[in-house]
């Protein structure tokens, strides 16, 4: 007669038989796990050279859209110069010429819409393709600690006596024309000269961005045909699995 299990022995013993099959079932599993494993690090390194590759050519497409922003910015600076020529001129032909009054005014009407429509662009985007980005040497230009200093206020103020000048009575243009010179004089043709070359090196800037991320994504793609060629990204060979005798199979003679 077999003597009893203690009881805590009694109830492993079912537990063990159920654990059994589970180990059996586990083995497979972490046989694929490890093959997984394995498959996860011959291809690691390929993968962190794509997703690099990937970034870089992320970034130069981004810095190269900023280059076509930098162009029509540019343009529509260096526009604005010329629109507050043309606009003071506009105002000196109603205020001397009576008989080209008309004329000049909406030649002065569409000049001011043009140079506010730019500024606006310009600072603010969502128009004349322009995104409103601007550097920081461009922002303290436009909106500097003092209000009255910036060109923003500065191209409002000088919009707004241009608008009275071409709404003024004809009794009163005299006074809108003195108005609107002085509005120009204090170095707003200066701060739109300076505004065209902060532009321009904002532009210059995004182009040596652009060629640096250029080369970094080449010298990558270069190294990886190199290390390819070396033998580095291959995966690593499988060593042969060891011969087993099929069961059942006799010794042979």
């Amino acid at each position: 007669m077999k003597p009893a299990l203690p009881p805590f022995a009694a109830r492993a013993k079912p537990l063990a038989s159920r654990a059994k099959p589970l180990a059996a079932r586990a083995k497979p599993l972490a046989a694929r796990a490890k093959r997984l494993g394995a498959g996860l690090r011959r291809i690691a390194v390929p993968l962190a050279l794509m997703l690099t590759l990937c970034a870089l050519q992320l970034a130069a497409f981004w810095v190269q859209s900023r280059q076509v922003d930098d162009a029509a910015s540019i343009n529509e600076a260096g526009r604005q110069r010329m629109l507050t020529q043309r606009i003071a001129l506009s105002a000196a032909q109603i205020a001397l010429y009576p008989d080209r009054a008309d004329t000049a005014r909406e030649v002065l009407r569409s000049s001011t819409d043009s140079l506010f429509r730019a500024h606006v662009a310009l600072t603010q985007g969502g128009d004349l393709g322009l995104s409103g980005g601007l550097s920081r040497d461009l922002v303290t230009l436009y909106f500097a600690p003092r209000p009255e200093a910036g060109l923003d206020l500065q191209t409002r103020t000088f919009v707004n006596a241009a608008r009275r000048v071409a709404d003024v009575p004809p009794g009163r243009i005299d006074l809108a024309v003195e108005s609107l010179i002085h509005t120009r004089m204090p170095g707003l043709p200066g701060k739109l000269d300076r505004a065209v070359m902060l532009f321009e090196e904002a532009a210059r800037s995004n182009a040596i961005w652009a060629a640096g991320l250029n080369r970094a994504s080449f010298l990558l793609v270069i190294f990886a045909l190199i290390a390819h060629m070396a033998g580095i990204l291959r995966p690593a060979p499988q060593a042969p699995a060891p011969y087993r005798r099929p069961p059942g199979l006799g010794s042979s003679p």
